[in-house]
């Protein structure tokens, strides 16, 4: 049964602001005011925010990519635009010796600092594959795929112990994610009436975490904490982000301006990641302006206003960079033109 082509609702466009916003503000928990400060209430709020990466990919599942060469285009021509000229910046700044490294600069996929736009790479080129047989199977292939990719994933990664699958920053466990994605949006009929649960639930259960592993800081804590609720391959964490995202899915609203705002997500997270960006100057501004506020509710309180704003100036510099968008959207189109000739339907509109 193929899926029905739904409108980009804007609670989904809101996952996905929330998602990079999480992602903003853990990277600032875990790459400078946990190291600087060591506080075990920093850590644990990691939880909640860890599910950024998850949401972003079960969104995609749900509506489902929608794979072409000019997709393709646009988006490693974006990885491009940004990566490029901020790793010369960053080579400039001592963030790296000889050519070697002037070398891996420009392996803009392959050698980036960004393993999730890797992996989502991947799982781009892969949709034609994987949206063919999610839109063909039953119930009961269904079940034995998400039985399948969560063996893969959840047990081999976490139980299992498999350095291979270690942490989920791999294509199986984006493979899993869609796919649950698409099963969300198969079954969206049963849990949509329940989305307050869902919310209610949610809550509940990460104050209790940050409230738990801010104060069970022993070995066997840290390796639950670790296995059980922070890597990507942990039911834990896919549990966390699955509550999160029928709470706020279910919301059901339109918005243009929270659709406008959404298509900067990509460049929300390539700007605040880059090394340049990430070392030189979020980095900076944390250690002296925000790190040596005693109070931590109110430090907690900067960080957030912190996000919000690196968050404002990335979807400003993505309007700014318009032009080059549009120029990469009609090569994407001529070079879309000409595989249609091919009659190669792996890739078509």
């Amino acid at each position: 049964m193929e899926k029905q082509t739904l409108p980009r609702e804007s609670s989904f466009e809101l996952l996905r602001i929330l998602a990079q916003v999480f992602i903003v503000y853990y990277h600032i928990l875990l790459n400078v005011v946990f190291p600087e400060t060591g506080a075990p209430l920093y850590r644990a709020l990691w939880l909640p925010l860890h599910i950024g990466v998850p949401l972003f990919v079960l969104v995609s599942g749900y509506f489902g990519i929608k794979p072409s060469v000019r997709g393709v285009v646009r988006l490693t021509g974006t990885v491009f635009a940004i990566h490029i000229p901020l790793s010369i910046c960053n080579l400039q700044m001592g963030g790296g010796n000889g050519l070697l490294d002037w070398a891996a600069a420009g392996l803009f996929i392959s050698a980036t600092p960004y393993w999730f736009i890797r992996t989502y790479i991947c799982l781009y080129l892969f949709a034609p594959v994987i949206n063919r047989f999610l839109r063909d199977i039953g119930p009961k292939e269904r079940i034995a795929l998400l039985c399948v990719l969560a063996c893969i994933s959840l047990y081999m990664g976490t139980i299992g112990f498999d350095a291979s699958l270690a942490d989920g920053k791999n294509l199986a466990t984006f493979l899993f994610f869609y796919a649950m994605g698409d099963t969300l949006h198969a079954y969206r009929h049963r849990w949509l009436p329940y989305r307050r649960w869902y919310g209610l639930c949610w809550l509940g259960l990460n104050v209790g975490l940050v409230a738990l592993f801010t104060r069970f800081t022993s070995r066997l804590g840290m390796a639950i904490f670790y296995r059980v609720w922070f890597s990507y391959c942990s039911f834990g964490l896919l549990f966390n982000a699955l509550l999160f995202f029928m709470w706020i899915g279910g919301m059901r609203f339109r918005s243009r301006q929270v659709n406008r705002i959404a298509r900067s997500s990509l460049l929300i997270y390539l700007l605040h990641g880059a090394p340049f960006v990430a070392n030189h100057l979020i980095a900076p501004f944390v250690l002296q302006y925000i790190c040596p506020i005693a109070d931590r509710w109110l430090l907690l309180g900067a960080i957030l206003l912190f996000t919000l704003v690196v968050v404002t100036l990335c979807i400003i510099i993505d309007r700014l960079l318009g032009p080059i968008w549009k120029c990469l959207d009609r090569l994407g189109n001529r070079l879309q033109q000409r595989w249609d000739r091919l009659h190669c339907t792996y890739f078509t509109r």
